[in-house]
């Protein structure tokens, strides 16, 4: 079912199926589950933004990632007693979504404590 809603057309069956499972607007969400300001979505967010391209001769990030990796696959050995293998009756995409979820919030906290680290600094 559509209506209009300010010149525009609105699905009110997807938005009652949003409100169903949980999906808020960012106002809505942030009422609820933040305590600063409100930081909505525009044209000027970092998280919307490019970066430019890359320059300058720091260190090759390839060979920590590498040591990353082995390192990781030495410690999942000695906790689960094997190498990661599939058909192993695990579900991973599943895995690897939650992971990625974890992954957003722990990349959004350093973020918030940048900023905030540098606000302090003036």
């Amino acid at each position: 079912m559509n209506q209009k809603e300010k010149g525009k057309e609105v699905n009110t069956d997807l938005a009652a199926h949003m409100r169903g499972i949980g999906v808020y607007t960012v106002k809505d969400f942030h009422e609820r589950f933040c305590s600063g300001p409100v930081h909505l979505l525009n044209a000027q967010d970092k998280a919307a933004t490019p970066q430019p391209p890359p320059e300058g001769m720091g260190e090759v990030v390839l060979g920590y990632v590498q040591s990353d990796l082995a390192a990781r696959a030495a410690a999942g050995e000695k906790k689960y007693g094997t190498m990661l293998r599939t058909h192993n009756g695990r579900e991973a995409l599943w895995d690897a979504y939650q992971e990625a979820l974890d992954l957003a919030m722990y990349l959004r906290q350093a973020i918030l404590e940048e900023e905030d680290r540098r606000n302090r600094q003036g």
